[in-house]
């Protein structure tokens, strides 16, 4: 059992044993998360290279211009000057309850033929005619062929004229859009039609079929215009029933475990600061700099994430300056809640850890030998990410077997939906800053003060921490809750047993290569590169902060007068 008192000045033997630890969690981590599922999936389609997403506005635009070409007349022709104003603007899409129940029910093999031409995971393309946009529309572009396998096209104004086509004609056309998608016309079978439903053409694919679900492809006509022509896939009722109760309870769970409370959090910080206020030191350098560091990215996070989520949520093409109100606004939220509050719950957190056994929990640059300190953390920390790595594998393959936990797609909170991805791995100072301190430093600190065990202090705000990742595509909905409770104790222990920073770092670096590996694995120097730069970044910062620290000394130690 583990004794709530500061026993960091004991002779121990971490030098000795935690490197062989971490290099055993990492080589966990690389079998379990990475080697073991890279071979379960060794598909053709997965082993090309991703279409970055200028190929595929170009894809799209060859499949517009010979839609155009096969139009007829049930397409209004584009002008020049209309031509030359067309915009493509490119989405990363998911169809999150197909790639969920494909990895529920571990239908991988009857997926994979089909694949090709019905995925899950497509570009979506607008096509942006600007102002005097006749249509909506949108193609999907599969990820590594290039295929079209889906069109959209919704009018901007109700269309006046009478169909004039005939109905063998349509259905001709019909066929030629169904080929365009990639089929052959002898997997299909078309449903039969009525003179009523002429406008909506159904088929069927009798040869795909993965667990319950079937494939179905539709084409749509609005008039005389092609309006849309799609592959679905038809999931079973109880799995979409399972699927939204799972999501209500997650989405509740968040609400009032997570938002609701951490807000709790952030006004008893603001009040604490204002009753010690004359005990409380508000000038810390190093406070200030954690905040700008942290509410810095989150800004730049905003700017990077909010045009590919207005479009994904609208299903159409947003222009910058409409999506001005919105990013102010989400602005103005995050330097309230990623600045101002976590500054309070920085000074606050150190006040309150000051009047308990672990005075010493958080050095700052006023701190003598806070260089020092401060490499030596790092160190520590990273070794503890490879443990953690280790352990978040373990827990994770352990619920895979125990309660068959299942994951589906995210287009909401993937890098492929950020303007420049590249800024993504940066996300991760901003989750070691931010929720060491509210969760931690801050929460921890506070209910520590009110029952004097820091354990029986660590529940709440643990579990509030772990609720804030409950929405993950990652089921059942408490999977992800039970793996963080565990990584969050884990956590604590790191920062009482040595300090803040070794925490920080901890969290730190294990998110840094959680975000980087993709990079590194993706085999391109580019790739590379970058994941290189996130890695290295923190250990010149941290040895760049001792080099000052350790000048400032020596220069202040020579300007002392001789006794």
């Amino acid at each position: 059992m583990i004794s709530d008192h500061d026993s960091r000045n004991r002779p121990t033997r971490w030098g000795k044993w935690l490197p062989i630890a971490a290099a055993i969690g990492f080589l966990l981590f690389l079998i379990l998360q990475i080697v073991i599922p890279m071979t379960q999936a060794n598909t053709e389609s997965e082993a090309k290279p991703l279409l970055d997403k200028q190929g595929a506005a170009a894809k799209a635009s060859d499949a517009y211009h010979q839609l155009m070409g096969k139009s007829g007349k049930e397409t209004p022709a584009i002008t020049q000057a209309e031509s030359n104003h067309i915009e493509h603007k490119v989405i990363y899409y998911t169809h999150e309850l197909l790639s969920g129940y494909i990895s529920k029910e571990k239908l991988q093999a009857s997926y994979k033929p089909w694949e090709k031409i019905a995925p899950y995971d497509v570009y979506r393309v607008f096509i942006d005619h600007g102002e005097a946009a006749r249509s909506n529309t949108s193609i999907d572009i599969h990820m590594t062929t290039g295929q079209m396998v889906g069109y959209r096209s919704e009018p901007s104004q109700p269309l006046q004229a009478a169909s004039s086509m005939s109905t063998e004609e349509r259905l001709r056309r019909s066929d030629e859009a169904v080929q365009m998608l990639g089929y052959d016309l002898v997997q299909v079978v078309r449903e039969p039609q009525s003179e009523e439903s002429v406008q909506d053409i159904h088929y069927r694919v009798p040869a795909a079929v993965m667990g319950k679900a079937s494939l179905y492809i539709t084409v749509k006509w609005s008039q005389d215009q092609l309006a849309s022509v799609t592959s679905d896939w038809s999931i079973p009722e109880d799995y979409v029933m399972l699927m939204e109760k799972q999501d209500r309870t997650a989405n509740a769970i968040q609400t009032y475990g997570y938002m609701v409370v951490s807000l709790l959090f952030g006004l008893i910080s603001f009040i604490l600061s204002l009753v010690y206020r004359k005990k409380i030191r508000f000038r810390s350098v190093t406070m200030w700099v954690l905040t700008t560091i942290s509410c810095s990215i989150s800004i730049l996070h905003v700017l990077n994430a909010i045009p590919s989520a207005a479009m994904l949520s609208l299903s159409r093409a947003v222009s910058f300056d409409r999506l001005l109100f919105p990013i102010l606004l989400q602005m103005a939220i995050t330097l309230i809640q990623g600045g101002v509050t976590l500054y309070f719950s920085l000074v606050t957190g150190k006040w309150l850890w000051q009047r308990s056994p672990y005075p010493a929990l958080m050095p700052t640059w006023s701190d003598a030998g806070f260089g020092d300190r401060l490499v030596k953390a790092f160190w520590r920390g990273l070794a503890f990410a490879g443990i953690l790595l280790g352990l978040q594998s373990i827990i994770f393959t352990a619920l895979e077997f125990s309660v068959q936990a299942w994951s589906s797609t995210d287009a909401e909170n993937s890098p492929l939906n950020l303007s420049i991805p590249a800024f993504f791995p940066l996300v991760a100072w901003v989750a070691a800053i931010s929720e060491e301190t509210f969760f931690r430093l801050f929460g921890v600190g506070l209910l520590r003060k009110l029952v004097k065990n820091t354990w029986i202090a660590a529940i709440l705000p643990t579990f509030v921490w772990a609720a804030g990742h409950v929405t993950y595509p990652i089921y059942p909905y408490y999977s992800r809750p039970i793996e963080l409770m565990i990584l969050g104790f884990l956590f604590v222990w790191i920062m009482v047993r040595f300090d803040f920073w070794t925490a920080l770092f901890a969290h730190l670096m294990l998110d840094t290569l959680l975000m980087v590996i993709s990079y590194l694995l993706e085999g391109s120097l580019e790739g590379i590169m970058i994941g290189a730069i996130y890695l290295f970044l923190p250990i010149v910062l941290v040895y760049a902060i001792r080099h000052f620290k350790n000048n400032k000394n020596n220069g202040g130690a020579n300007l002392q007068p001789r006794l």
